[in-house]
């Protein structure tokens, strides 16, 4: 899953590879984007945030360790509020590695220490930490705009 996610294997390579892993047929047809369409709920609370923030001056970034065909649905959506997009799949890096944290950073303009991460895994915001970052653990929105407060963002709960 992880060289899928980073780019190295395509979703062909990796569905053979996983059905020869657990003694399957060979699925004949991509489906990836299909399902992902299927399973993904939008976080309207966080987008509202993120649109929020944009509006007040704050830049806004996406870091997603994704595969292509989720990352070609997320740029469908047509998302509105970011400022810069990274794609593990497409950098050939992915969270928690230090380099994926550094690289939003040049995109945004900023240095690392200007980063606040948000991320639902201890071991991403461990990574964004480790590279300069700040990092918040995200467990629903008001504990967000919380621990956002602390940082001197207003509160958007």
């Amino acid at each position: 899953m992880y060289d899928f996610q980073r780019g190295v294997v395509s979703e062909e390579h990796f569905l053979t590879n996983l059905a020869k892993k657990l003694n399957r047929p060979n699925l004949k047809k991509p489906f990836w984007k299909e399902a992902f369409r299927e399973v993904y709920r939008e976080q309207n609370v966080v987008q509202s945030l993120a649109r929020s923030l944009r509006k007040k001056g704050y830049l806004i970034g996406l870091i997603t360790n994704t595969e292509m065909p989720a990352r070609d649905f997320n740029l469908e959506c047509n998302y509105d509020f970011f400022d810069a997009r990274i794609f593990s799949c497409e950098e050939g890096v992915a969270k928690p590695e230090k380099r994926i944290y550094e690289l939003m950073a040049k995109r945004l303009g900023v240095s690392n220490k200007e980063l606040i991460i948000i991320d639902d895994k201890k071991e991403n915001i461990e990574g964004a930490i480790n590279a300069g970052a700040f990092g918040i653990l995200y467990k629903n929105p008001q504990q967000l705009a919380n621990e956002l407060t602390l940082y001197g963002i207003p509160k958007f709960v």
